[in-house]
């Protein structure tokens, strides 16, 4: 391992994690073999070798499967399952609503604990109601002092009081529509 780059040795040592639950023999046999191939290559030759080689996550269900070893320990397979998963989507969808933020907050957080869901999705269900009622204070905000003229505000424009009492409604129903949406990938990739 002296011999692979940074991305080798963090490659290699996701591998060793994923392998957690396989017999010690198989799991040094592995290793010693992605090692092997890494072993002297620069960035570049190392990238396309992990890229050919795949997940870690992968090649680790790959080995419990031959070998008969146990899948992950069970707290992982609490996280990962469908009620778990149901249970995040559910609280981000109404848990705002029962637990003002509170609940809100424990639903992203279950989200985050879970693999059911990518960055990107995870991402989304965090930003989305919070970016909802950030941009209507702030268009609020912005005409309101755009429409001021010695002290006199454009009765037609609506204040930043008013968008931000729209944004405190609309958020619930935001995060209603994100949680919808979680439970739907949840539910098609289970």
């Amino acid at each position: 391992m002296a011999d692979t780059t940074l991305i080798g040795e963090r490659y290699l040592a996701r591998l060793n994690t994923a392998l957690t639950g396989v017999s010690t023999e198989v799991r040094d046999e592995i290793l010693a073999g992605v090692a092997e191939q890494l072993t002297g290559l620069d960035d570049d030759a190392v990238s396309v070798v992990i890229a050919e080689l795949g997940d870690p996550e992968f090649i680790a269900s790959e080995a419990r499967g031959a070998s008969g070893a146990a899948g992950p320990p069970a707290r992982q397979r609490a996280v990962d399952s469908t009620w778990f998963a149901v249970l995040a989507a559910s609280l981000v969808m109404v848990g705002g609503i029962v637990v003002p933020v509170i609940g809100w907050i424990a639903g992203v957080a279950l989200v985050w604990m879970s693999s059911r869901w990518r960055p990107l999705e995870r991402w989304i269900a965090t930003l989305a109601p919070v970016t909802i009622s950030a941009g209507l204070l702030a268009v609020g905000l912005i005409a309101r002092g755009a429409s001021r003229s010695d002290e006199v505000a454009n009765p037609l424009l609506p204040s930043p009081y008013d968008l931000g009492w729209t944004g405190a409604v609309l958020t619930p129903f935001v995060a209603g529509a994100v949680g919808i949406w979680l439970l739907v990938l949840a539910l098609r990739r289970s």
